[in-house]
């Protein structure tokens, strides 16, 4: 899969039925944060 670069948090959030904004509140991130962690390879 290389070149292909999967972003394991965005599919750890779906598969959880998680919201960035949740992840953000449960580690003492903001909102933006979590957002720029999450869209990181697009």
């Amino acid at each position: 899969m290389e070149g292909h670069k999967l972003n394991r948090l965005k599919v750890v959030l779906a598969k959880k039925d998680k919201t960035g904004r949740w992840l953000g509140e449960q580690i003492g991130k903001s909102n933006c944060t979590v957002s720029k962690y999450i869209n990181q390879n697009e």
